[in-house]
């Protein structure tokens, strides 16, 4: 696991920032097809991503493979229904804007990725 320097954050940020207009502007349908394709994609490479986690972090394989992984398929699919929900249920609803999120974790759960999603689902990107 590496740690991110100041220089890593300001161009996560300055990214973010540079994608949330087209982000924001998408309709949620836009925006719940990402979310489930990168979930799908997720699905596809489970195997692999298990493998990764477990390097990653030194947790046993299983633990990876049988909880983080498929947690954070679950969320990506999730907030994909959110997505699509959002426009019918909260009508004249805005973005806030890029979310940030300083996270001291090992895995893909620890680290917050389940967390930005929902940030992902109501149009804001992520840095």
């Amino acid at each position: 696991m590496s740690d991110a320097s100041a220089a890593d954050i300001e161009a996560a940020v300055a990214s973010a920032r540079k994608a949330l207009p087209k982000w924001s502007a998408a309709s949620g349908y836009e925006r719940a097809k990402v979310l489930y394709a990168i979930g799908r994609a997720m699905q596809r490479h489970q195997r692999l991503f298990a493998v990764l986690e477990s390097l990653d972090n030194g947790k046993p394989i299983r633990e990876s493979r049988d909880i983080d992984v498929p947690l954070a398929i679950r969320h990506f699919i999730h907030h994909a229904g959110w997505a699509q929900s959002l426009d019918k249920e909260f009508p004249g609803r805005k973005p806030a804007g890029v979310v940030g999120q300083i996270i001291r974790g090992t895995s893909a759960a620890d680290a917050g990725l389940e967390d930005r999603t929902p940030a992902l689902a109501t149009g804001c990107t992520v840095a």
